[in-house]
């Protein structure tokens, strides 16, 4: 058994820290042992937090390199070649610089734990002080000096911990760390008494190091590579790479016409795990079973998205005199001849989102005009309909809301949604797990509970065949929950043009748009679901004393004068048809 981990670090030194800035500008680097080696981010570094920046950033790709050369259980295989930003690369610096090196022991007794040591420029093992024994004084095995013996060219690693170890005490500690200087500190050198500093020094022999590998020909950097493999003849072997392209293979076609290809059929039927289904998707469904087509199935598209009637068409659709851009027509800019259509509908659902939100009233905030102006541009909607929009908008806020068939307390006559005071749920999304919906039993349980039947005929899918049960999870959107009085109601917007007069709005016509649209199983989703959100955080939660129903608002046909005849539909089912419901969607049923 094996594993095969791929270290870019071999061949490129951008490491993690200077991916991770995201100012170029900047560096970071550790002060020295009397600062407690604290970090350094340097906002405007200069030459010096530069140069120890660099030498700290190569010290850490020497040791992660060292992490992947030691970590192998059977084999370690290093790809390495002359490639682009190679010559940067803490590989570069262990085989080709002036001095290379590491290089193998000599043999045991010496002292070395690692079994490298620094080696000398032909490659031939070179024996040295250890640790505290370069003759110096250091005890960091660091010793200037290159092959040509100017101090600057390079630097020679030996000592007890030898390999990346005494490369790392070389580039970074320049003696103990306490002998490092600290950022802004006089730096005389730890040994020469060199006055331009370790860093500089380091970085010097980095570049030193990556001119002459860019400098080197193919035989020798291949002459190098083999000669340290030599030293370990038994542990380290080297195979050329072919780099030329790979052969062209002929297809193995037999001879004579090519054969006929086809795909394969599916033998049996996938079955699905889990499954993501909404109001929107089951919508869907019920107009593709009404029209023939098959239907799609938890269709991703239709089960992400709220419902901001969707299904409403635009007004060029049904021979209206306006246009989704902002037309007004023969009969000017009234709330009747507003957009229609889904955008149009995400627009006005969008207003009253931002003005429901917490923070979307008060003094500092924008007014309405800023925001249905806003809005509406943001909608692709011509701006001169926006004192229509705020129209619609404040008529909407300003009626006056109320559950038929309850008395409240002290004689309540209902809320309005432009009152502070109501608290309230916007834009809430849910989700709650469903296990064997049936479709059919769905349906059924409408039925019996006076509901009309929410599909025109049986959805089935592109073979003909019934869908099958839902196993997932229902998603939904509701455009505000409000808690008044303890009851808590559900509300949503409906941008529908029913015709173009306010008696269109009354509510004869508005039942038969709710039915003909389907929206009492929107609505009676959203009860189920609040119903479950109640029931796990009010206490004492029970659904006759605490749920108040769900108000639809034709916010076109809406006027305060009139109240709850003109553009309210209203609904509370019974606590027998939400719980069967519960239980069609999963709660109790196996």
């Amino acid at each position: 058994q094996s594993t095969r981990p791929s270290f870019r670090f071999a061949f490129d030194n951008e490491t993690a820290r200077s991916r991770g800035r995201g100012n170029e500008g900047d560096v970071a680097y550790h002060l020295d042992a009397k600062a407690g080696y604290r970090e350094v981010l340097d906002l405007d570094p200069d030459a010096r937090a530069k140069s120890i920046a660099r030498v700290e950033e190569f010290a850490e790709s020497v040791r992660l390199l060292y992490v992947a050369l030691t970590r192998a259980k059977y084999r370690c295989v290093v790809t390495w070649g002359q490639v682009g930003g190679a010559e940067n690369a803490p590989l570069t610096w262990l085989l080709h610089r002036d001095r290379p090196g590491p290089a193998p022991a000599a043999g045991p007794g010496d002292g070395s734990e690692s079994g490298f040591e620094g080696g000398g420029a032909g490659g031939e093992p070179r024996t040295g002080p250890g640790r505290g024994e370069s003759g110096d004084g250091s005890e960091s095995g660091f010793e200037a000096g290159g092959a040509s013996g100017d101090p600057k060219s390079g630097f020679d690693v030996s000592g007890e911990s030898g390999g990346p170890e005494g490369v790392l005490d070389a580039l970074v500690a320049r003696g103990e760390p306490e002998r490092r200087p600290g950022a802004g500190e006089p730096d005389d050198g730890p040994e020469s008494g060199d006055d331009t500093g370790w860093p500089d020094a380091a970085v010097a022999a980095l570049k030193a190091t990556a001119d002459r590998f860019r400098g080197l020909s193919a035989s020798d950097w291949r002459g190098e590579v083999e000669a340290f493999a030599r030293r370990l003849p038994d542990a380290i072997r080297v195979t050329v790479l072919d780099a030329g392209p790979p052969p062209i293979r002929a297809p193995a076609f037999p001879e004579g016409p090519p054969p006929v290809l086809a795909a394969r059929e599916p033998s049996r039927p996938l079955r699905r795990i889990r499954q993501l289904t909404s109001f929107t998707a089951l919508s869907a469904e019920a107009l593709a079973a009404g029209s023939g087509r098959p239907a799609a199935e938890g269709d991703d598209a239709e089960v992400d998205r709220p419902d901001h009637d969707q299904h409403e068409a635009p007004a060029d659709d049904a021979g209206e005199d306006t246009d989704a851009a902002g037309g007004a027509g023969r009969r000017g800019r009234t709330a009747f001849t507003f957009p229609r259509g889904p955008v149009a509908g995400s627009c006005l659902h969008r207003i009253f989102e931002r003005l429901d939100e917490p923070s979307g009233v008060g003094p500092d905030k924008p007014g309405l005009d800023t925001i249905c102006r806003e809005t509406l541009e943001d909608f692709g909607i011509d701006g001169e309909w926006s004192p229509v929009a705020r129209v619609m908008v404040e008529r909407t806020r300003a009626v006056r809301l109320h559950e038929r068939g309850w008395e409240g307390p002290d004689g309540d006559s209902g809320f309005r949604l432009d009152d502070p005071a109501i608290r309230r749920l916007v834009e809430l999304e849910f989700h709650f797990p469903v296990e064997g919906l049936d479709r059919e039993r769905l349906a059924a349980r409408l039925v019996e509970h006076g509901y009309p039947h929410p599909f025109a005929r049986p959805a089935r899918d592109g073979a003909g065949e019934p869908l099958p049960p839902i196993h997932g999870f229902l998603r939904g959107y509701v455009d505000l929950v409000v808690e008044h009085a303890g009851r808590w109601y559900i509300l949503d917007y409906k941008s529908n043009w029913l015709g173009p007069a306010p008696a269109d709005y009354g509510p004869e016509a508005l039942d038969a748009a709710v039915r003909a649209s389907g929206y009492p199983l929107q609505y009676l989703i959203y009860l189920v679901a609040l119903h479950r959100y109640l029931a796990t955080r009010l206490p004492g939660y029970d659904y006759e004393r605490h749920v108040g129903g769900a108000f639809y608002l034709f916010v076109r046909g809406i006027d305060p004068a009139a109240g709850m005849c003109r553009g309210v539909y209203f609904d509370r089912p019974s606590a027998a048809c939400l719980h069967a419901l519960d239980e069609c969607f999963g709660r109790g049923v196996t």
